[in-house]
């Protein structure tokens, strides 16, 4: 982001960053000097001093109308789907408007969408619980000499800004006994409720990439497919993903089959060929690291298929006899399909809960 406004001559924001950027040689205090500020652990002693310092430094550059930039799930997803929202910074950043510091606030949520994962080395080994790789200046070097490799394209989308002070406005008309200038925990309820939004607005909006789509096809077929037949299934997800309001890059319609060989050269590590007479036969890779990597990219568009993903789930639990032949009660599979999508809730986030028999069908 800090390339795309700079590059563009638009004022470059402040950042938030985690704290063990600070010691890494150089960049440290280059970045510091272009507007980065960095976040310690909450388990550090001098937590609340510095905690106060924050606060004061994030109010000060929003009194001066500077711009801020930060993660509002905290930091990057090392599994694909989108995560909940964190609250710390966001309610620092509220916190200037219902303490009348600024008259408003807008906040701009903003989607990136990645073709290849550059941190694709380390994400698999952390999926399975192994230590995140400690940023370090030899990391920084390697990460620049791979940017040399072609990663495809970025999307990034700017979607609709949000007031603070129109979206407190809208939230009181419909609870008005709240007074969030006033009462603190009045003042988290209505912050909480606008992490979620700018969290949806980034779940419905973000751009499904190609290899996304291939991914999924080649996970579904473990034994293999066919490059031709690999096209055609991409081509029937694509227009699925359209059909549920999903939005996709790099995928034209007259040009399906070169989107498809665009998307395996970026996983063509994962992946093994075998040629038979016909086709070459694609299939993923047995080693654990490439199917999680696979189903990294796969997890980016779960959210569009998450609530029938559960129906399926719900019919299949009662077996193809009763399911498909005999029929399950409504009030039976509308206990089921709760069970599952509460227990689920934490791991998928959709602006939709089906909470009644009719939500549900």
């Amino acid at each position: 982001m800090f390339y795309l406004f700079y590059s563009n001559n638009i004022e470059v924001p402040s950042i938030s960053a985690k704290s063990s950027i600070a010691s890494i040689t150089f960049i440290g205090k280059w970045a510091k000097k272009i507007g980065y500020y960095y976040m310690r652990d909450k388990k550090k002693k001098d937590h609340i001093i510095y905690t106060a310092i924050l606060y004061e430094y994030i109010h000060i550059l929003l009194k001066e109308h500077n711009m801020l930039e930060f993660f509002i799930e905290g930091q990057r997803s090392t599994y694909g789907k989108i995560q909940h929202p964190k609250f710390d910074l966001l309610n620092i950043i509220s916190d200037a408007y219902y303490e009348r510091q600024v008259d408003d606030i807008t906040i701009i949520p903003i989607s990136i969408s990645y073709d290849r994962v550059l941190e694709a080395d380390s994400f698999p080994y952390e999926l399975i619980g192994e230590r995140k790789v400690k940023e370090s200046f030899g990391r920084v070097i390697q990460t620049l000499m791979q940017t040399r490799k072609d990663y495809g394209r970025i999307f990034v989308n700017f979607l609709n800004p949000i007031s603070i002070k129109s979206f407190t406005n809208k939230y009181i008309e419909k609870k008005p006994y709240l007074e969030p200038f006033m009462k603190e925990e009045n003042r988290k309820e209505i912050v909480h409720s606008l992490g979620y939004t700018i969290i949806h607005q980034v779940v419905e909006k973000t751009i499904i990439v190609p290899t996304s789509i291939v991914a999924s096809i080649l996970l579904m077929h473990r034994r293999g497919i066919s490059e031709s037949i690999l096209a055609s299934k991409v081509e029937w997800l694509a227009e699925q993903i359209k059909g549920r309001g999903g939005k996709i890059g790099g995928i034209d319609d007259s040009i399906t089959f070169i989107g498809v060989q665009k998307a395996m050269m970026h996983i063509n590590s994962l992946v093994k060929r075998k040629k038979d007479m016909f086709d070459p036969f694609i299939e993923p890779k047995d080693n654990f690291k490439d199917l999680l990597l696979l189903n990294y990219y796969k997890n980016m568009l779960l959210h569009v298929f998450f609530s029938e993903s559960l129906v399926a789930c719900v019919l299949f639990s009662f077996g193809q006899l009763i399911a498909f032949k005999e029929g399950v009660e409504l009030e039976r599979f509308h206990q089921h399909f709760s069970f599952l999508q509460n227990l689920l809730k934490d791991e998928v986030i959709t602006r939709h809960k089906y909470e009644t028999k009719e939500q549900t069908l």
